[in-house]
């Protein structure tokens, strides 16, 4: 812990280094009271190379998520786009103990009612309508829109633009393209996977890749089946 002007700050890592990692620590940096209440530490990445030849990102990358042991004066922001990934880096870091911090940017607009889970990143121009709950660690880009009543599950990332209209539901650990939509009352099952561009008129299997307009299956995961 660190006293910034007789305040006492926290520890703040970013956990991934790729493209996202560096366009959260921009978004986080426009949202939080980021030198009055942290002191940025760096990025925790596999790659130690992740930001080689990049500049602007503090102390870069500082090291590898399994070496890492959390502090009780360490604070993380999840930056990891595909699901499984995200999913098993966040749970080796929560059975250490880590808490996860929250990316809310300051244009994004909340309807009434919206429920938010712990370290979800919600980037600029993002809506999230009345009544929708995303639950935690969910990523969602930028323009991308959810509308009332929609849940989505742990895990789950949407790219840039995604649209999700009323009433969808989406299951843990889905990704769903740049411009992809899900029309009303439509479910995605867990662990989908929605192209770019793709239009779901009717439910996607759990463990599918669909795409196209209208979407359809392209690919099944075995243990899904």
């Amino acid at each position: 812990m660190v006293s910034v002007y007789g305040k006492m700050t926290k520890n703040l890592y970013i956990v991934g280094a790729g493209g996202f990692g560096r366009e959260v620590f921009s978004w986080a940096r426009q949202s939080m009271d980021w030198d009055e209440d942290f002191v940025f530490s760096g990025f925790l990445d596999d790659n130690p190379k992740a930001l080689a030849g990049l500049s602007g990102y503090g102390s870069g990358v500082v090291g590898k998520v399994l070496d890492f042991n959390p502090g009780d004066d360490d604070r993380f922001i999840l930056a990891i786009g595909w699901p499984e990934p995200k999913r098993a880096t966040t749970e080796i870091l929560l059975g250490r103990g880590a808490i996860f911090e929250s990316v809310i940017h300051p244009n994004v607009v909340l309807g009434a009612n919206v429920k938010l889970g712990q370290g979800v990143v919600v980037c600029p121009g993002a809506v999230i309508s009345s009544d929708a709950e995303v639950e935690g660690f969910v990523g969602i880009n930028m323009h991308a829109t959810v509308s009332h009543d929609v849940r989505i599950g742990a895990f789950s990332q949407l790219s840039s633009y995604v649209d999700l209209t009323g009433c969808v539901e989406v299951g843990e650990g889905v990704f769903l393209g740049s411009h992809s939509s899900v029309l009303p009352g439509v479910k995605v099952g867990a662990g989908a996977t929605v192209g770019a561009g793709a239009v779901c008129v009717h439910d996607v299997p759990e463990g599918s890749t669909v795409t196209g307009v209208p979407a359809k299956v392209l690919t099944m995961d075995k243990a899904a089946k």
